[in-house]
């Protein structure tokens, strides 16, 4: 996860709050993500171990590439992140990811 993520990555949820109806952001930076991979969550073990195989789901889309970025839509049991990429000192890195659970 550290090797993919640029340190300043921001990963965002924008959701409704039901009591208001005001939208809100619920932003994860690449640390907060680094450390959950660390402690179990997030990865395909860990996933794996949630989900039963019947309803294991992870597709992966590129939706534009240009030169050194790129967008990515990626679609798993749990929701869909929609990934922006770019060459980072020759290697590509996610900078900002855009998500939203499957409820």
């Amino acid at each position: 996860m550290r090797r993919a993520l640029h340190p300043k990555l921001a990963k965002r949820l924008v959701s409704t709050d039901p009591k208001t109806g005001r939208s809100k952001i619920q932003e994860y930076p690449a640390s907060k993500l680094i450390h959950d991979v660390q402690a179990g969550w997030g990865g395909r073990k860990a996933r794996a171990k949630r989900s039963p195989v019947a309803e294991r789901q992870t597709d992966l889309r590129i939706l534009d590439r240009f030169k050194d970025m790129a967008v990515v839509k990626t679609e798993a049991v749990w929701g869909i992140d929609y990934i922006e990429l770019a060459k980072y000192n020759g290697h590509w890195k996610i900078f900002n990811v855009l998500w939203r659970p499957k409820l």
